[in-house]
């Protein structure tokens, strides 16, 4: 399955608010086999957005998009997406009813644009907001997907990961697990050199590199980087743990000349210092 992040809101593109909701998303899709190719963002206008939807449509199964679904005139999303597949708006008391007690529940009264966000696309699958007003939604039609999902971080987060992930995972059937492995005293150019031969000989895993300036007030003035190698294997049965012994028994049987220094977020004080420990 192939997936697209659509992020909208005018306040991303004049950098009010930095967009986390679109990294959060792509790791989570990735976590799930869900290959994204394309992130956009897109402001609150409505010949834009119904061209960035059409656009995403017409090249992936999936499109995740976040933001546009508040109360206000200005927020389209739902509408727009709606129509793109070709469906209508329609009442969802369950929704109403939530808003109606999460208004309750904080001592505030509902507005009556509040309304608007209970309507919902038919026939989609409804992930109710347990941190706010607006509801999200799944609808599908033919192979296409569309996931709707609210704008601020503390609403999406929860909702995707309580509601939508379940839902998705039930599409993908796969399990898709990662290792970023730090090599030091090597660059970029200088580890795929050495690494050609491993990764040429297991063509269908999936590898990347990027390269970041170690800190030089633990290094010295020498010049050093650290290296991360991404490792990563569509598996069945297999955990995290064993993907990452497997990869540094590679790493060992091509003889790579550098220190390895733990994986993932494990920092690269970390590693040395447990490494002088012992």
């Amino acid at each position: 399955m192939t997936g697209e992040i659509l992020c909208v809101g005018t306040e991303l593109l004049l950098g009010d608010i930095i967009n986390t909701n679109a990294a959060f998303l792509a790791r989570e899709l990735a976590a799930l086999g869900i290959g994204v190719y394309h992130q956009t963002v897109v402001g609150d206008n409505g010949g834009r957005l119904r061209e960035a939807v059409e656009l995403a449509l017409s090249r992936s199964d999936l499109l995740v998009m976040t933001g546009g679904l508040g109360p206000t005139y200005d927020d389209i999303t739902k509408e727009t997406a709606t129509k793109a597949l070709g469906k209508k708006l329609v009442w969802n008391q369950q929704a109403y009813d939530r808003m109606e007690a999460y208004f309750a529940r904080t001592g505030r009264v509902m507005s009556e644009n509040n309304r608007k966000q209970a309507m919902m696309p038919e026939g989609a699958v409804v992930f109710q907001n347990e941190n706010g007003t607006a509801p999200g939604a799944a609808m599908e039609s033919g192979e296409k997907v569309i996931v709707l999902l609210p704008g601020p971080p503390s609403e999406m987060e929860p909702m995707f990961c309580n509601q939508v992930r379940p839902y998705l995972e039930g599409k993908t059937g796969q399990t898709f697990l990662s290792r970023t492995v730090h090599l030091f005293g090597i660059g970029e150019s200088a580890a795929e050199e050495q690494l050609r031969e491993l990764i040429a000989s297991e063509m269908n895993e999936k590898r990347a590199y990027c390269v970041r300036q170690a800190r030089r007030k633990f290094f010295g003035d020498a010049p050093a980087g650290v290296e991360r190698y991404g490792y990563a294997q569509e598996v069945d049965g297999l955990t995290p743990e064993t993907v990452t012994r497997a990869f540094f028994r590679m790493l060992r049987s091509a003889r790579i000349e550098v220190m390895a220094l733990g994986a993932d977020a494990c920092a690269v004080e970390q590693s040395v210092l447990k490494a002088l420990e012992g």
